[in-house]
């Protein structure tokens, strides 16, 4: 092969935009296992059992640069058990 020109046309792999098939299909069996191990119910036990794990995975989740003018505020708290189930959430 040779060396690339500037200039030159681009030749092969996907097309701009195209979603990578592999990538597609790993999310989605990723997402399979986690409702067959219980969903959101086992990503609860996950927080409690190994919160830094589970605070790294939403690290990895969040987006990485935000764009425009945007003001949140947010707070994260931990609650037992019997207080998170008289709000409902479990």
């Amino acid at each position: 092969m040779g060396q690339f020109v500037k200039g030159h046309a681009f030749i092969g792999g996907r097309k701009k935009g195209v979603p990578n098939k592999d990538t597609a299909y790993l999310r989605a069996m990723v997402l399979d296992a986690l409702d067959a191990v219980g969903g959101m119910d086992y990503l609860i036990e996950q927080a409690r059992l190994n919160p830094v794990a589970f605070i790294s995975l939403i690290a990895k989740l969040l987006p990485v640069a935000v764009t425009g003018d945007v003001q949140v505020k947010m707070a994260l708290s931990w609650m037992t058990e019997a207080e998170a189930k008289t709000r409902g959430w479990i």
